[in-house]
């Protein structure tokens, strides 16, 4: 079951948590699967489901770090880690709202960063402009190099992508 589908059913369809009743660590508990210490909702899920890789967790959709009940567990990547934590505002940087210079920060889509960072895009903005101003040439000159590249590889398709490109342009200023 994903968040999402958790999000939507009732309290009665989710169910009670079934806290573990051993030692507590850092508000996990702490189990044992074939003498192997470990949290005791990993411990949980390998018995129900068997084991999972390393880079694999066991998370909790309840947000209970003592919970065994397995329909409140679900084994997600790193990166759902990561994610669960910022949607719960857990994280240090999903706290924060402003820059160091008072500007509201944004959170960067998953699939171009690491979940956590957020930016704030008017410092963005202004490092970019004088990034440009103090390497102008060396921005032009990649760009040389990198047409002179694709026109050596296939000149006829470097011509055909250059149309398309004066095309569009054209089009766009109409």
């Amino acid at each position: 079951m994903t968040p999402a589908e958790w999000d939507t059913l009732t309290a009665e369809q989710r169910g009670p948590c079934q806290d573990c009743e051993g030692p507590l660590h850092n508000g996990y508990g702490r189990g044992s699967w074939q003498g192997r210490k470990m949290n005791a909702s990993r411990a949980a899920w390998f018995n129900a489901h068997g084991p999972l890789p390393s880079k694999i967790y066991v998370l909790h959709h309840c947000d209970n770090r003592a919970c065994l009940n397995l329909n409140h567990l679900y084994a997600g990547s790193p990166g759902d880690n990561a994610r669960d934590r910022d949607r719960r505002k857990r994280g240090p940087q999903s706290r924060k709202t402003h820059c160091p210079q008072g500007h509201v920060l944004v959170d960067l889509p998953y699939k171009f960063a690491d979940s956590s960072k957020r930016w704030c895009p008017v410092c963005r903005a202004d490092q970019a402009e004088r990034y440009r101003e103090t390497h102008g040439e060396q921005i032009k000159a990649r760009q040389r190099n990198h047409k002179r590249a694709l026109y050596e590889a296939d000149p006829e398709k470097y011509r055909e992508r250059a149309r398309r490109y004066y095309q569009a342009r054209v089009a766009r200023e109409r």
